[in-house]
């Protein structure tokens, strides 16, 4: 049977991480390209052992190599592993040998461990030394784990060794580890430069016992550069005992970097005890660059003691950038009190910025008293520019009274397009039955089809059985097709029977076969029996002749859930069709959940079958070139080629595990 493997892309994200020496030392091209050779080679040997066809994520197997090889056949799995980690073990590319590696780690017996141990120690490149290592970590036995360790001694790179070291002692007894650990830290202790010693700190924080703390925090506080200290005291804060915590602050207090104190004295805000955020606030009240200010006050207040919002206020409104106290409000908004509420309405109010004024008075409108609301209502009527105002009375509106509501309506028919759009879409939840025909007629007056459309989107779930008759012509009198399809859509679930004929009308009236096809599929679901079979055929036949691929497969998406198997063989056949492996995926992906069960014991070969394994594959490569693409931006081509290598590797063992005797 086939599936999916879970297999993380990069078991090991700081190799990749862009303030990584690796990330500015990017791999030779040659390099990368090795890597997708090399581990073709081994997808190869896979498929050989597996039997399996001659297709390899999209190259053609080379000329002359075997199928299904019977000597394969008869073999442990045990033998299996240990011919594939012969293939890895001479892979030359040593970035392709460690992710390899990584792919095979968790499929390796026991008895084979070894071999890969000295697989792994053979590569010279510090940074692939340590990948494998790292990923050989959880599966290694304890009378492995001392062999392990003194080779990861040998890496070159401190906060690598610090960072495969790290990982291998999790694994050892309680006696063994902290032996362990105290090695490691005096490797980093000793290291000459000041960066990669806090990193290698940094590495080693999250592992350190009680009883190497004292230790670690001396050899921290022994580090002269700011930056660095920074760097230690950030990744030691969450770790650290209540009892170090006064000095761990004071230690922050002296960095003379603006930038470097308030990142530790945030890393250290949710640690503090009650009787440190005093001195904390007065050391945060102490540093001129206001963005820091700001950065440092919003990590402090959600731990703030109840007597403290007060002071933090003051601190807060002491920032003369709008923008950076909004931003220091708008943490400090849940922790203040109705008194300093009303002051911070003020100082929003009396900003300059608009966007800062908006931004400050959408973080306090959930947290203000109903007598304050007409107030800040007119604050955000009264802010010039459409989309801060639209903003702001976005956020008041699941605030505000039915009266206030009212206001609000009228204050949005007075702006913008966008503008009005956005706070009619807002209010749209939140409006009294009283109020749905007055905002119904200001949706109707945008003169953007775009805008109205969507406003018409967020409005018709909420109107009445009387106001669906007009929306319905309101609707009608939407010139652009595609935007007509959008509203109708949303309007078309809230229809009653008697105006079915006149939606059917508007749906079969557009020309435009996507638009058609969107508003046959929101209809077709309510219609009685015949009608509704009738609908959707039309609907099909209206996505069969979609130009646009990927509006196709959307078109083709939406309809999967509503069709009978009858028309279900025919979307199957108009969603093979398309030519795109992404469009023709989403649209597999979406019609065969829905494809009625196949019988017990039904062959492999089935046509269904086989799409559904195209369907998973083509979804999962992306899922990981998307992924890629995220994390490794210098490669980004030749790493998915490889990623999608990887994944087939484990799939591959997988079931190779599942076919061959232990």
């Amino acid at each position: 049977m086939y599936y999916r493997t879970s297999f993380p892309v990069c078991a090991y994200p700081s190799l990749f991480a862009r303030n990584d020496r690796m990330a500015r030392t990017p791999i030779k091209t040659a390099y990368r390209d090795e890597a997708f050779d090399a581990l073709l080679e081994l997808e190869m040997a896979l498929a050989d052992i597996e039997g399996s066809d001659d297709k390899l994520f999209g190259r053609e197997r080379p000329a002359g190599r075997k199928v299904g090889r019977t000597d394969f056949q008869s073999m442990s799995y045990v033998d299996i592993c240990a011919y594939v980690l012969d293939v890895v073990s001479v892979i030359k590319g040593e970035i392709s040998r460690a992710l390899a590696l990584l792919a095979l780690a968790p499929h390796l017996p026991e008895v084979l461990l070894l071999r890969a141990i000295g697989a792994a120690t053979a590569i010279n490149d510090f940074r692939c030394r340590a990948l494998a290592w790292s990923a050989f970590a959880p599966h290694l036995p304890e009378a492995l784990l001392p062999r392990a360790i003194d080779a990861a001694t040998f890496i070159e790179d401190d906060s690598f060794r610090a960072k495969a070291l790290s990982a291998l002692t999790l694994h050892l007894s309680d006696h063994q580890r902290l032996e362990m650990l105290t090695r490691v830290l005096d490797a980093a202790s000793a290291i000459e430069h000041e960066w990669p010693r806090a990193r290698a700190f940094a590495a080693l924080a999250p592992h350190l016992p009680g009883a190497l703390l004292p230790r670690a925090i001396e050899a921290a506080t022994a580090i002269d550069d700011d930056r660095c200290r920074a760097l230690a005291w950030s990744a030691f804060a969450p770790h650290l005992p209540e009892a170090f915590l006064p000095r761990a602050l004071e230690a922050v207090t002296l960095i003379q970097d603006e930038a470097s104190r308030a990142a530790a004295l945030s890393a250290l805000a949710p640690h503090l005890s009650e009787a440190l955020f005093p001195r904390a606030l007065d050391v945060a009240a102490t540093i001129e660059a206001e963005w820091h200010r700001a950065d440092v006050l919003s990590a402090l207040a959600p731990h703030l003691p109840a007597t403290l919002p007060p002071r933090a206020f003051n601190v807060a409104i002491a920032i003369l950038s709008d923008s950076y106290r909004a931003e220091a409000l708008t943490a400090l908004s849940p922790h203040l009190s109705e008194a300093l509420l009303e002051s911070a309405i003020k100082v929003a109010a009396a900003s300059n910025d608009d966007g800062s004024r908006a931004k400050a008075l959408s973080a306090l409108a959930s947290h203000l008293p109903a007598a304050r609301l007409p107030l800040v209502l007119d604050v955000a009527i009264a802010i010039p520019e459409d989309s801060y105002r639209a903003e702001a009375l976005t956020a008041l509106s699941p605030h505000l009274s039915e009266s206030l509501l009212e206001h609000a309506i009228e204050a949005a028919a007075s702006q913008g397009d966008r503008s009005r759009a956005d706070v009619l879409s807002a209010l749209a939840p939140h409006l009294p039955e009283t109020l749905l025909p007055r905002a119904l007629e200001a949706v109707t007056l945008i003169q953007d089809e775009g805008y109205r459309a969507w406003a018409f989107s967020a409005l018709a779930p909420h109107l009445s059985e009387a106001l669906l008759p007009r929306a319905l012509e309101a609707v009608t009198l939407i010139q652009d097709e595609g935007y007509r399809a959008w509203a109708f859509s949303a309007l078309a679930p809230h229809l009653s029977e008697a105006l079915f004929p006149r939606a059917l009308d508007v749906a079969t009236a557009i020309l435009d076969c996507g638009s058609r096809a969107r508003t046959l599929t929101a209809i077709a679901p309510h219609l009685p029996g015949h009608q509704r079979i009738e609908m959707l055929e039309r609907a099909l036949e209206a996505a069969t002749f979609i130009r646009d691929e990927g509006r196709r497969a959307r078109a083709l998406s939406a309809l999967a859930p509503h069709l009978p198997e009858a028309l279900l063989v025919r979307a199957l056949d108009v969603a093979n069709a398309i030519q795109d492996d992404s469009d023709r995926a989403e649209a597999l992906t979406a019609i065969l959940p829905h494809w009625p069960q196949q019988p017990e014991g039904e062959s492999d070969e089935d046509p269904v079958f086989l799409a559904s394994m195209a369907a998973d594959f083509i979804a999962a490569t992306r899922a990981l070139d998307i992924e890629l693409d995220r994390q490794i931006e210098t490669a980004r081509e030749a790493n998915a080629a490889t990623a999608r290598s990887l994944l087939n590797i484990a799939e591959r063992l997988d079931r190779i595990n599942d076919r061959h005797p232990s």
